[in-house]
Parts: C-alpha cells; structure tokens; sequence
C-alpha cells in the first residue's frame, strides 16, 4: 500500500470519550491510519465521561489535541417519568426548551453551535504548526462546520474533505429556520473538494443536488473486537428460556414496529416459552409499550464493547429496529452484530437492509403479515441452525480493509 502524500488534519466533535455512537467512526478508522503508518493529527471535543471506544484511541492519544465540550441534553430526552413529581418535571423541561427553540435563530439542538469559533482557532494553529495539507472533518453536528470555507480562505492550498454521517438538510426535528441551514450547507460544500458518506443512497443525493465527488465510506466492523472469522454454532443453553437483545438509538416513530415486536415476542410466549427482551440504549423510549403489554423487559444504559459482545454471545437473537426514513441504513450495530454470528431478527422498513438479511441468510425479517411464522421459524431455528450462514465472508466489511481502500483512493484523488 502506497502511504499518503499529505498529512492530514482529522476534526471530530464528538470523539471518545463521547459515549454514543457518533464518536465511533472515525475513532476507529484513525486506529487504521495509525496501524497503516499514516502522518495526521487529530482535533476533537473532550467529554467528561467514557465510551465504549475509549480503548481505540489509546495508540495515537499523543496526537490529538482536545476542546472541552458540553452534551446539552434536558430533563424530558433524558428521563422517563415514572411518578407525579418526575411527570411534573418533565412537562416543565418540555416547555421551557420548546420556548428556548422558538427563539434561537437557527438549530436549538446543534451540539457545536458554541464552539465554532473554538475549533477554527484551534484548527488555524495545528494547520500552521503541523504543515497540514488536507483535512477531514465528520458530521453531524453541523455546525461547526462552518470553519471549513473559512479554513479553505486562509489556506488556499488545502484540501478538503467532509464526512456526512447523516443528511444535513433533514437531520433536525422541527428545524426553526430551514433557510438558514441550507445556505450554510452551500457554502461548506462549495469549500469542499470530496464528500464522503455510509451508503449508496447518500452518494447519490450528494452528486445530485449538489454536483459533488463522493466516496461511500460503509459503517464497519473492528476485527479488533469482533470474532469476524468464527463459524462456531451457538449452545442452547436452555430449551424454555428465549432471550432477545437490543443495541443503539431507539428512534422515534418506530411505534409500529415496536409493536410487531411485541405481537412476535407473545406468539413465542404462546409456544411455552420465557421471553428477555434485553434492551441497551441512552434513548429510553416505548417503554410505556412494553409495560402495556407486560413484556419482560430489562433496560441498561449502554455498556463497553467487550461486555456488551459478551452479552449479544449469551442471546439467542438480536434485534435491529430501525425507523421508516432508514430503510437502506447499514448501521454500525448492523455489522457488529452479523460479526458475532449470532441470528438477526429485523423489524423495520422494506429496503437495503432487510433484502441483505434475506438474501445472505443472516437473520430473519418480521412485517405485519408474518408475525406467527416467524415465530415459529426462530424457534425451530434454535435447534437446526439453519440461519445465520456462519461461512458469510466478512472481510470487506472490516475497518482494516475501508480504512486501507480510502487511503489508496485518496491517493489517487488528491494527486
């Protein structure tokens, strides 16, 4: 592999210690550049807390410099009100921060909108003192990504890369000025020289409305902790004890599915079995769902990677719930998850991702006219193990492997 000929400038807002999945990406794609011998430098938010990742960045810490930073997330995204006082102040946080969006000029719920002007000086300095040639800055949160056409006016030289975790113009509830956001995202994209994102789909949007060069930089699996080459078969530890597990966001919208969750989870009940459903998440919702339906449900924040691999092991199937507006997202947890070899159980919107589970025999996909049926499959499944296909290559899809296919084609690019 041919290194690269510029150093670059990695800029990352949230970053391990940031402890949701936004940190994960590229904290572990710049593990790669390490391991591959790169020449860069790293600038990202300081959180005051730990991660699952926070093991990642232990081999080039000395090369990042860090921006303490604040997470605002109020009382009513936080809490699920369980008595009258906590109802009381729910309600309270609810309209104080309706009124605070209301009359901020701009997105409210931007993590970086206090720290643009931090992460451009900080920028301008490592840019001097580092001799940086090209720069690679991941979003969301938006916001400071504003720096980019100021960073590219007083050094003409740069070049400029931008990662797009999710869509900037539809990233936002409730946006309070959607012009105002377009325009600044004209104006970064016009200081930009590539773009890069997680699926094909987003390739698309961004060559379309926006005549942009893009890269399809997929979500990974990190061979580091994943046992990527097993194709041992799982112990039924016990014939009358059926455990399901869930990792990530749960998202909002998702009430349909969560109830067809739930109708499967009573058909295996009917069978004669003990349901778990294991739920790992920093976003506690629907839990008013699986109360209504006396789901035995047992929530947990989120937990290290090793635990939580540990856990995902002792599960006889793991969940993947995902919203309508992702029917083509492959997750990060998605590749986490087929790593383990451990059967799938989608539940969500017809695309990309429920045609991959299908089509490579890794899991099974719940809609509304097969609840039964696959109820009756996941059990028969148990004991023929039919599914996942445990000899499924996964090599393309490890972080090693994107990690040294961008390096050659930013080669190629950029020179």
């Amino acid at each position: 592999m041919e290194h690269l000929k510029f150093k670059t400038l990695f800029i990352c807002f949230y970053f391990p210690p940031f402890n949701r999945v936004g940190g994960r990406r590229w904290a572990k794609h710049i593990k790669y550049f390490e391991k591959l011998g790169e020449d860069f430098w790293v600038l990202a938010g300081d959180f005051d807390t730990t991660s699952p990742w926070d093991d990642d960045i232990k081999s080039y810490q000395q090369k990042i410099t860090r921006i303490p930073v604040s997470v605002y997330y109020p009382y009513y995204k936080r809490v699920l009100p369980k008595n009258l006082f906590q109802k009381l102040l729910w309600k309270i946080s609810l309209w104080y921060n309706q009124y605070l969006e209301k009359n901020y000029n701009g997105n409210f719920w931007d993590d970086s909108r206090l720290y643009v002007d931090t992460f451009l000086k900080q920028a301008e300095k490592i840019i001097q003192e580092k001799s940086i040639q090209h720069i690679c800055l991941t979003v969301g949160p938006f916001e400071y990504a504003t720096i980019l056409p100021e960073l590219k006016a007083k050094f003409p030289y740069l070049k400029i890369t931008i990662d797009f975790r999710d869509y900037w113009e539809d990233s936002f509830d409730k946006l309070n000025n959607e012009k105002i956001q377009i325009e600044k995202l004209n104006k970064v994209l016009q200081s930009v020289d590539l773009v890069l994102v997680p699926n094909e789909e987003m390739c698309e949007h961004y060559k379309t409305m926006y005549k942009k060069n893009t890269y399809c930089l997929p979500h990974c699996i990190d061979e580091d902790y994943m046992v990527a080459t097993s194709i041992s078969e799982p112990i039924v530890k016990n014939e009358k004890k059926f455990t399901l597990m869930y990792g990530g966001n749960l998202y909002s919208n998702m009430e349909n599915y969560v109830l067809l969750l739930i109708q499967l989870i009573k058909f295996v009940e009917q069978k004669g079995y003990e349901v778990k459903f294991k739920i790992y998440t920093m976003q506690p919702a629907y839990m008013n769902l699986f109360e209504e339906h006396k789901v035995n449900v047992e929530l947990n924040k989120q937990i290290p990677t090793e635990q939580f691999i540990k856990t995902a092991l002792d599960s006889d199937l793991l969940v993947l719930l995902r919203p309508d507006w992702s029917p083509n997202g492959f997750s990060s947890k998605f590749f986490e998850y087929i790593a383990l070899r451990k059967t799938l159980l989608y539940v969500g919107p017809k695309g990309k991702v429920n045609d991959f589970i299908s089509n490579h025999s890794i899991g099974f996909v719940l809609n509304s006219e097969n609840t039964e049926q696959i109820s009756l499959s996941l059990i028969e499944n148990r004991h023929l193990k039919k599914i996942p296909n445990r000899s499924f290559n996964l090599n393309e899809h490890t972080f090693e492997y994107q990690t040294e296919k961008l390096i050659n084609y930013l080669n190629r690019y950029y020179n």
